[in-house]
């Protein structure tokens, strides 16, 4: 399990290896999302954004997890994606 993080204070697209080949994470003013992905159906992508500590989003065929870290009261919070 290969996990990366980054913060969400500094906007960027990252590349995420999976299963099927690179899903791409998106944060851009304080939000994470799932851009793009290799698997057949993109609910992933279709799901949005997230920005709360405890928020999540997965591309299941890609095995690729995106979960907002941090207290509920952190100012800081980070997304880490594995």
């Amino acid at each position: 399990q290969r996990q990366w993080r980054y913060p969400l204070e500094n906007n960027g697209q990252y590349q995420v290896p999976g299963l099927l080949g690179e899903s791409t994470i998106s944060i851009e003013n304080g939000r994470a999302s799932i851009i793009d992905s290799p698997c057949a159906n993109k609910t992933c992508i279709q799901a949005g954004t997230i920005e709360r500590p405890g928020q999540w989003l997965a591309c299941l065929p890609n095995a690729v997890f995106v979960k907002i870290e941090g207290r509920t009261d952190a100012s800081q919070p980070d997304a880490s994606s594995w």
